[in-house]
């Protein structure tokens, strides 16, 4: 290659990078401590921040990664609606899906999966409740 190309290439290299840098940033200062982003950045396992990087006074919490990208297989990991349902009744027992997808860091089209479960899951006044768990005898006619 010529030195043109890899100058080029040599640049963007560092701009990815960098761009790399600032959002593991902005995942740290922002995302809430068990989103997915969050547990990735963690796993990643950053022995040092960047030297352009305050380093935070507190470490971020280690996190396992046994639930780091769980199935919902009946591992004995916990299942995405279960995370869904968790979430909503931590946060006042409503929350919208954008609320939902940022604080628990599932992507979108999982969590449109999970609250089409309408057994589980309802929709009213625009955010998204936990349905309380009724006998499992009965049908949904009755």
């Amino acid at each position: 290659m010529s030195s043109e190309i890899d100058n080029a290439i040599e640049l963007i290299e560092e701009k990815i990078a960098a761009l790399q840098r600032v959002r593991d940033t902005l995942v740290e200062m922002f995302d809430p401590p068990d989103s997915l982003r969050r547990r990735l950045l963690t796993t990643r396992g950053k022995a040092t921040p960047p030297p352009e990087i305050n380093a935070p006074e507190n470490p971020a919490p280690q996190i396992t990664t046994t639930n780091l990208l769980s199935s919902g297989n009946g591992s004995g990991r916990s299942k995405r609606k279960d995370e869904v349902a968790t979430f909503i009744r931590e946060h006042g027992g409503s929350a919208s899906r954008a609320e939902i997808i940022v604080g628990t860091g599932i992507p979108k089209g999982t969590i449109a999966y999970v609250l089409n479960d309408i057994s589980r899951f309802r929709r009213r006044d625009h955010k998204w409740h936990v349905r309380e768990q009724r006998d499992s005898a009965r049908t949904p006619a009755e």
